[in-house]
């Protein structure tokens, strides 16, 4: 070898005393009160993207790094201005607002810009700056409801024949979203000031469901298919409070005398400039909450712009990014509340294990989970299969010419 086995434990050593003392400096930003520590955020996010690089660039050093931006960033979160700190910091890291400047002084290099949303989107300490982030990115290519629904282009196959122009009734459409928007508002402001508990929420899904029983695909009545919008907007309402509620109204606290925005010095200008400059954000861009493409799409799926009484068969074209796996699990959750054995299926062990974690909770809250089910393609076939018998028993019987 050309190099000594103890050349390599120095080199680490000395690598590894690098990123210790990058972490302690970084600390000794966190050390004095709140107005103080927020003064220097700017050099506290630059040791971070310098930490950053090293988590990037070398593989072996990975896991030590992690430990210690985790620990920076836990510290940050028990301090009593750690919410909208880190909320902060988030922001001009996400938007690529600190790091070392290109040669003409005013636009942060590239590399610094992405090590910074890399950062954002690694650690869990950054979920509403996420969805913050998000919510601002899909506003842009978020359509109007109206247009959404005049885009929409419907085929009808019958007994494997030609597929042909099927009708979409828009209006109805229409008239469910507005129904739902105006529930999900009306129990989102009552949770908010207040007036309504999640169990007290999840309790009158549960028994409005149970009206509803029973229900089948082929008994898919008019006051089942009347019931989706306020059905869709109360199980919509719980999500957003389950997974931002808390974060939401953190925000609004801190943002006293804004109303519904928040302030936030980034001090440094969109090309990264220093200066005095600030994002004012609503406090709404925290909320998860389901896009209106993701509504008339379930809207459509359970039938409610049609007065046939059985649930139709659908194959839905959801493009990349408008959000599978929230109408999967909305989709699922309201099956399950209307009685149905529910099972999800898709190609990733991964993406269907993603996607049930994110509903996981609910399920449990509106005593769903043993009627969800998700898995792989291959798994779901396999079920089927075993539905049928042991097949290896079966095919060796066969073979043995055994009574089947």
């Amino acid at each position: 070898e050309i190099y000594s086995d103890t050349w390599k434990k120095d080199i680490s050593k000395q690598v590894e005393s690098d990123i210790d003392s990058l972490a302690e400096q970084a600390r000794s930003y966190l050390s004095d009160d709140g107005a103080s520590v927020e003064a220097k955020l700017k050099d506290f996010a630059l040791k971070l993207i310098l930490l950053g690089h090293i988590l990037d660039d070398l593989p072996r050093f990975k896991e030590w790094t992690i430990i210690k931006l985790n620990n920076l960033l836990d510290t940050c979160q028990e301090q009593p201005w750690g919410f909208t700190y880190l909320f902060k910091l988030g922001i001009v890291l996400g938007q690529g607002k600190v790091g070392n400047k290109d040669p003409s002084g005013k636009v942060v290099v590239a590399e610094d810009q992405r090590i910074g949303k890399v950062l954002v989107g690694e650690f869990r300490h950054f979920k509403d700056v996420n969805t913050h982030l998000w919510n601002m990115q899909t506003e842009v290519t978020q359509k109007d409801p109206n247009a959404t629904v005049n885009e929409i282009a419907s085929k009808l196959v019958k007994n494997g024949s030609v597929a042909v122009d099927a009708d979409v009734g828009r209006e109805l459409l229409l008239r469910g979203f507005q129904q739902y928007k105006a529930e999900y508002d009306k129990r989102f402001h009552q949770w908010n000031a207040g007036h309504m508990r999640q169990e007290d929420l999840a309790g009158e899904l549960i028994a409005q469901a149970k009206r509803l029983h029973p229900c089948s695909a082929d008994q898919w009545t008019k006051p089942v298919r009347d019931s989706i919008p306020s059905l869709l907007a109360g199980l919509a309402v719980y999500f957003t409070i389950s997974k931002s509620g808390e974060s939401y109204k953190r925000l609004l606290s801190a943002g006293s005398g804004h109303g519904q925005a928040v302030k936030i010095n980034t001090g440094s200008s969109a090309s990264g400039a220093s200066s005095n400059a600030a994002t004012t954000l609503k406090t709404e861009t925290v909320l998860q909450r389901p896009h209106n493409i993701q509504i008339l799409t379930m809207l459509r799926l359970f039938g409610f712009d049609s007065d046939v009484s059985t649930l139709q068969n659908q194959l839905m074209q959801i493009r990349t990014g408008e959000g599978k796996s929230m109408i999967l699990g909305m989709c699922s959750l309201l099956l399950g509340l209307l009685g149905f054995r529910v099972r999800c299926v898709c190609y990733s062990e991964y993406l269907s294990q993603r996607d049930y974690k994110l509903f996981k909770d609910m399920f449990s809250a509106f005593s769903v989970n043993d009627r969800v089910v998700y898995s792989k393609i291959t798994t779901f076939s396999e079920d089927q299969v075993e539905r049928k018998g042991d097949i290896r028993a079966l095919t060796i019987d066969l073979i043995y010419r055994k009574n089947l």
